[in-house]
């Protein structure tokens, strides 16, 4: 992704906070604490985006904080129901990621639940606060970052 596509997705994440986007704007409006551009673009982009993509990315980020205990799983009908919620592609793409989650495996049918918690949780203090939710996983934002590389 060219730098300056990241930097519109990051103004619409930012928008859609109810972040001001411009420099004077940002400066006004105290309550913010957006700081620099900089720190917009290391914004995720799921807040932005339509209901479903959102919710692809947030089963894409349930699969990835569970990662580990995939390869473990033999049942055909859990195989094929968590690779019916984000694709067979997506799914081979989880599976090829390095260890690194060590969540437990949701159901299928609340994967995208999960994801959503884990992201919301995993939002930087700045947007978290914008948008009504604690900050308290940080460490899960590269969870989050790999499910919207994927999920594009």
């Amino acid at each position: 992704m060219s730098g300056r596509a990241r930097l519109y997705e990051a103004l619409a994440t930012a928008r859609a906070a109810g972040v001001p986007v411009t420099r004077s704007a940002r400066l006004l409006d105290r309550g913010a604490r957006a700081g620099s551009l900089a720190d917009l673009m290391t914004w995720p982009r799921w807040p932005a985006l339509p209901p479903d993509q959102r919710e692809r990315v947030w089963r894409l980020t349930a699969l990835i904080a569970a990662r580990d205990a995939l390869p473990d799983v033999i049942d055909g009908a859990t195989l094929r129901g968590l690779a019916a919620a984000v694709g067979e592609d997506r799914l081979e793409a989880v599976l090829d990621l390095p260890p690194g989650g060590d969540a437990a495996l949701p159901p299928t049918t609340t994967l995208g639940e999960a994801g959503r918690r884990i992201a919301e949780a995993a939002l930087p203090a700045a947007l978290a606060t914008r948008l009504g939710h604690a900050s308290d996983r940080p460490d899960a934002a590269h969870h989050v970052a790999a499910a919207e590389e994927i999920a594009a």
